[in-house]
């Protein structure tokens, strides 16, 4: 699903000329995911992910941690 709403958001940049590809990346402590978008010999991109569902998380945590301070 992911990946088909990338390849949407690029298709404005040009035909695709090779598959797309998402690789995850390292990310932090908070509610985002990081990709690695690459699609044939075109410059690759990183892309984040972020979800206003999960926000609420990030700051249960940050009051956690706050907490234990």
């Amino acid at each position: 699903m992911l990946e088909q709403a990338v390849a949407e958001l690029l298709a404005g940049a040009g035909p695709p000329a090779a598959p797309l590809t998402l690789t995850p990346l390292a990310g932090d402590a908070s509610s985002r995911r990081y990709f690695r978008v690459r699609r044939g010999a075109s410059p690759s991109l990183v892309l984040m992910q972020w979800s206003p569902e999960m926000a609420h998380v990030s700051e249960e945590a940050e009051s956690k941690a706050k907490a234990i301070r």
